[in-house]
């Protein structure tokens, strides 16, 4: 398991280990939880969108055109949101 150090004001960390301690945690505990929900959450919605993006690609071919456009609108708009999920802060 690696290190993790971080900058807190010590008012807030002294807070937060009375606040770990009367739950029966640490702040260590939390935030290892923290980070690990974090990801999950990143690499769901990622799939999601990839979800989206594979539904619409298999749209009906007897579609009509406006339907057909709205359809390629969404997996444009699916794409943006995707490359922005995987480009931003955390890539997982």
């Amino acid at each position: 398991m690696a290190n993790l150090t971080i900058a807190v004001d010590g008012e807030t960390l002294r807070k937060a280990r009375l606040r770990a301690m009367r739950e029966g945690s640490t702040v260590n505990k939390l935030l290892r939880e923290f980070l690990e929900s974090y990801v999950d959450t990143r690499n769901e919605q990622i799939s999601a969108v990839q979800n989206i993006i594979a539904v619409a690609k298999k749209r009906s071919p007897d579609m009509s055109v406006s339907a057909g456009r709205a359809t390629n609108y969404m997996i444009v708009v699916a794409d943006a949101v995707l490359f922005r999920q995987q480009c931003s802060g955390l890539c997982v």
